[in-house]
């Protein structure tokens, strides 16, 4: 990089971009996919890896085809390109294959250019056909962690992706994403069949990020006063929308205002939110994971959780939307004891040993008069109703039992049929929970407001029909029914629901069998995913350390920021001292005030030790002196 020599990007870089040099991590990936290899990095999150493909993209000329899983990535990233002057199309959001054709056509005329898709639109075959008329010289592959069943985003469209190599064999390829285990690096490089990729990983030690986890019982009692305590913007995310609405609904009045975002809100909404959020007339956004991928803040000062992510993976990808402009931010995980157990057994619901997967299948081809050895040309009728009914599984069970049929190739396409009865049981609370879930702008609170009056009663029916006035399409109803439904405000089944299956191969006699990659290895790899992510809740080493060799980097200096670290340092205890307690007591949430998260364990540890040695005690919530 310090060459005399003139590199063949410098002279890019600065016309562009108005930069004189790279960052260090992203000088290898450019160089290498410059000189036409293959390459696959592992970049911090907010580390530039855009620049890391579009610079050599310039270099390299033609088309580069750059893969992205949402279309808000795409169009932050076609607008900057289009801001400096740079030729860039997208085919997000376009479906009729003229107005496909007029992108691609646009594509091919004005190059060096810049091509984006997600990898379903790129299994159009009006696509597919094009692709070696477009002169696609470099292949970048965006949130490649996506590629790996061992990644905590899966898509299945993106295993797909390998199969327009044959176009475009003279393509240079590279991979990019913020969080790749080893085993995803060696899944990516596999499936899309580099060829002796030259592999790039930065650490993932961020060391301005302050990790800890508060594990107590009234973990949403000590997360409300870590957000009140706050300072800057920040991020709090919960595990469902009605925690995104009813935590919004708890923060109201804090200085800068709250908001939710979840993917119940219409996308004008979202995309209001989101803006306001980045220019600051927003400080705090309470969101589901649906706040995910391509979110760009640099001075988001803390991010709080208060719920169990779904891996290790995802948390730090959260976490890590904090402190992109490398000052000191808060990472705090608020959880309860239990909440990691009660994650577990949510998963165990779907254990493919488990599932009544064969009976589902016998069932199925008995009330579709289906003999052995035969494969109907028609689909055939499925009664669902009738199967949990007699035999009392839950609808969610059999649902979950037909996708892994289907995936394993021994059913088509399913699809309902007729009117659907829904039968509804309600219990104490829940007349005044749908009130309150009612006031909700989303799909929950749409059907809410549908069933407020009827609650009164133990169960109703209701047809299908009769939800048509809500604005939503049915699909919608069932998604906010099922979450009305986790959040245990009712309970509801489905009656005289019908199904159309497809059969894609002759009925067998014996037992159905799934095969691994479809059931037992991705239901394990979640499994794993899920433990490692209590290891990292309750280990009482450096959570740095932990996340660093949990990715497979060999640090081994403690960060001396987080809890864990905090809590062996020899002045840990010197913010917390009991002289801080008036004669007249204090409440403890002004005790903790001005106190960060990452220290909440050693306060709560040291009052605890007070109080068992008679130096205070507590009334209600407020602390006293002894004596």
């Amino acid at each position: 990089m310090n060459s005399e020599q003139p590199l063949p990007w410098s002279s890019l870089l600065k016309q562009f971009w108005g930069y004189d040099s790279l960052r260090q991590h992203q000088f290898g990936p450019i160089e290498a996919i410059c000189a036409g290899k293959d390459a696959i990095a592992v970049l911090p999150t907010g580390g530039g890896k855009s620049l890391c493909y579009q610079l050599p993209g310039l270099v390299r000329g033609g088309t580069t085809l750059v893969i992205s899983p949402l279309i808000a990535l795409m169009e932050d990233q076609l607008k900057d390109l289009k801001s400096r002057g740079i030729h860039a199309f997208s085919l997000a959001g376009v479906s009729s294959r003229r107005e496909l054709e007029r992108v691609l056509d646009n594509a091919e005329r004005c190059q060096p250019s810049f091509l984006f898709t997600s990898p379903e639109k790129l299994e159009r075959p009006v696509v597919q056909v094009r692709l070696n008329r477009l002169g696609i010289n470099t292949v970048a592959v965006d949130e490649a962690h996506c590629i790996s069943e061992w990644g905590h985003d899966f898509r299945p469209a993106y295993r797909h992706i390998a199969a327009v190599r044959s176009e475009i064999p003279k393509a240079v390829w590279g991979c990019f994403t913020a969080t790749a285990t080893e085993r995803v690096i060696t899944d990516i490089q596999e499936n899309l069949k580099l060829s002796h990729p030259a592999v790039y990983r930065s650490s993932t030690r961020r060391d301005n990020l302050n990790y800890s986890v508060c594990s107590v019982r009234d973990s949403e009692a000590m997360l409300y006063q870590a957000v009140l305590n706050s300072s800057g913007a920040g991020l709090v995310y919960v595990g469902t929308r009605y925690k995104a609405e009813k935590w919004a609904k708890r923060l109201e009045g804090i200085q800068g205002g709250v908001e939710s975002y979840h993917a119940g809100l219409d996308a004008q909404t979202r995309a209001y939110r989101l803006e306001g959020w980045i220019r600051g007339e927003i400080r705090v956004i309470v969101c589901t994971n649906a706040f995910g991928m391509g979110i760009d803040k640099s001075d988001v000062r803390w991010v709080f959780h208060a719920c169990i992510p779904a891996n290790l993976e995802s948390y730090v990808q959260e976490a890590g939307r904090a402190g992109r402009d490398g000052f000191t931010s808060e990472c705090a995980l608020f959880v309860r004891p239990e909440m990691l157990d009660q994650r577990l057994q949510q998963l165990k619901q779907f254990d493919p040993n488990e599932l009544p997967i064969n009976e589902t299948y016998q069932f199925i081809a008995n009330q579709g008069e289906v003999t052995v050895g035969t494969r109907p040309d028609i689909s055939t009728p499925f009664n669902a109703a009738a199967f949990t009914s007699s035999q009392g599984y839950k609808t969610q069970t059999i649902n979950r039992s037909i996708q892994l049929l289907q995936r394993a190739g021994y059913f088509g396409k399913v699809t309902s049929v007729g009117e659907i009865c829904l039968q509804f049981s309600f219990n104490e609370r829940s007349q005044t929970e749908l009130h309150e879930i009612a006031q909700m702008p989303t799909e929950e609170g749409a059907v809410a407001r549908h069933l407020a009056t009827f609650a009164a009663c133990a169960t109703i029916r209701r047809k299908q029909s009769e939800f048509s006035g809500i604005g939503l399409d049915w699909n919608r109803v069932l998604f906010a029914l099922r979450r009305l439904e986790e959040w245990g405000v009712l309970a509801f089944a489905e009656h005289q629901h019908l199904q159309q299956i497809e059969w894609t191969q002759p009925r067998t006699a014996s037992k159905v069998l799934i095969p691994p990659e479809v059931g037992i290895e991705p239901y394990e790899r979640s499994l794993e995913r899920l433990g490692a992510l209590g290891e990292f809740v309750e280990t009482n080493i450096c959570r740095q350390l932990f996340i660093a060799q949990y990715f497979g980097f060999p640090d081994t200096e403690p960060c001396g920021q987080c809890d864990n670290c905090l809590e062996v340092a020899t002045d840990a205890t010197s913010d917390f001292s009991l002289n801080r307690i008036p004669e007249e007591g204090v409440d403890f949430t002004n005790f903790i005030k001005g106190i960060p998260p990452s220290r909440y364990n050693i306060c709560i540890q040291t009052l605890k030790s007070a109080e068992e040695n008679g130096h205070i005690r507590f009334e209600k919530m407020r602390i006293y002196k002894a004596g």
